[in-house]
């Protein structure tokens, strides 16, 4: 995932800086490595939703 397009057209810029972000911390897991992610449903929660794409 490069967080460069959808199929509705470019990203809005801070959407693919956020996705780029959270690949980056996510490299150094070997392949195949699980990831639980805890939300709240508050707005920094569904940011990170949105985030995964």
């Amino acid at each position: 995932m490069d967080g460069s397009a959808t199929t509705d057209g470019p990203l809005d810029p801070a959407v693919a800086r956020g996705r780029r972000a959270v690949a980056d911390a996510l490299d150094d897991l070997p392949a195949g490595s699980s990831v639980a992610v805890a939300v709240s449903g508050g707005a920094d929660s569904l940011a990170l939703v949105g985030l995964a794409g």
